[in-house]
């Protein structure tokens, strides 16, 4: 098939989150399987690209807008709108023509492509005004915003979503139904992310924002209660450095200020550590711990199995679709979140033979779930039905 995948994000343009990384990962697991796979992004410096990466057309579009006006509204629904302009002419004039378009569902980039006589398949990964309200930040001003990423969901010609969590999330926030999105989730590079050949040397660890949804508050908790039962007991902190809405602090200070001075030897602060050092990181430890109170998937989670490093995740987020409970990881209730998270470790730390066993369930299902071969086919698949169902998924 020839598929165009549209993303302002993209790993070669910071700052990019999710969405760029789920659209370098699923693009290579594609061409993986067979298939031309072109990505519509933005250029990384502003000069217009194109080119082959790991057998990925890449079409790098400048910004809309120059000067002080593309400073100022780099990340607007204006220059959204108006960089949408540009990808629709770029498959107007693709040969062969696209049997498959992707747009993520993320401040409705798709809108536009939609308008203008494109029927794209939308990705739920999650949603901008969704993660303002969460978040606490959601303001009047924001509601053009939601109506743009509402109509794009209610003009897909098909939906796909990264877990079962966005779909219901998505769907009961924006009004939309939701109920026909077809859970994919997003893929891991299963040879990169691999086990270490040597054991771990550190024990526990955790990545991801440094904030209240992530758990992060929870973790002097967490650690406070191994530490009773194992006071040797090592942590590493992966992730940008924020304040948090409880009392306003740093999160570095608000974890240290509530544990003794004598741990803080056994505590590590990374800060942010690029992609391709998180492998040997994982290989590390002896597994990852993820207190968050909202997440509709965790990559920390995915790639941690793919190393065969069990995952502490918590019920009600994107851990239920990712962890199998008690065989690569476990899954705790929000209510008893930092008692069982604790009794957990401790239950791992101190067996070897349990260890061991865990992490070769995590790594057998990395590699069911989340290998470039198995989501690459099972993607591809999707976009067959679509087409054999009658979707137009191109120019109408």
């Amino acid at each position: 098939m020839n598929i165009a995948l549209i993303s302002r994000e993209y790993p070669w343009r910071k700052p990019f989150g999710g969405v760029g990384v789920y659209t370098a990962a699923m693009a290579r697991a594609l061409v993986a399987v067979g298939n031309r796979v072109t990505v519509i992004t933005q250029a990384p410096d502003g000069a217009a690209r194109n080119e082959e990466r790991a057998g990925v057309h890449l079409i790098g579009l400048p910004p809309p807008c120059s000067g002080v006006l593309g400073r100022c509204c780099s990340y607007s629904l204006i220059a959204a709108a108006l960089w949408s302009r540009q990808a629709a002419r770029i498959m107007r004039d693709a040969r062969p023509a696209f049997d498959i378009i992707e747009a993520p569902s993320m401040n409705g980039e798709g809108l536009t492509l939609q308008c203008r006589g494109y029927a794209p398949v939308i990705r739920i990964h999650g949603g901008a005004a969704l993660n303002l309200s969460v978040k606490g930040a959601y303001r009047w001003h924001h509601a053009l915003l939601y109506k743009r990423e509402q109509a794009t969901l209610r003009r897909a010609a098909a939906l796909s979503a990264v877990s079962r969590l966005a779909a219901r999330e998505i769907g009961a926030f924006y009004r939309v139904d939701t109920l026909s999105a077809e859970i994919i989730p997003n893929p891991v590079d299963t040879e990169q992310f691999c086990p270490g050949e040597t054991p771990p040397v550190r024990d526990i660890l955790f990545v991801g924002h440094l904030n209240e949804i992530k758990g992060f508050d929870r973790l002097p908790e967490i650690m406070n209660s191994i530490w009773r039962e194992k006071p040797e007991a090592t942590l590493t902190v992966v992730g940008a450095e924020q304040i948090l809405r409880v009392g306003g602090e740093r999160s570095r200070d608000f974890f240290f200020a509530r544990i003794a001075p004598s741990q803080r030897e056994h505590v590590e602060f990374c800060g942010v550590v690029p992609t391709e050092a998180m492998p040997a990181l994982y290989q590390r430890h002896v597994l990852l711990l993820a207190p968050s109170r909202r997440d509709t998937f965790s990559l920390a989670a995915a790639e941690a199995s793919a190393c065969g490093v069990p995952v502490i995740g918590t019920r009600g987020t994107g851990m239920e679709d990712i962890i199998e409970d008690q065989q690569s990881g476990f899954l705790v209730s929000q209510e008893d979140v930092c008692a069982d998270s604790a009794r957990m470790a401790l239950e791992v730390l101190n067996s070897e033979e349990k260890r061991q066993c865990m992490s070769k369930n995590a790594r057998r299902r990395a590699l069911d779930v989340y290998s470039f071969d198995h989501l690459g086919k099972v993607m591809q698949q999707f976009y067959e039905q679509c087409a054999v169902s009658g979707m137009k998924t191109g120019r109408i």
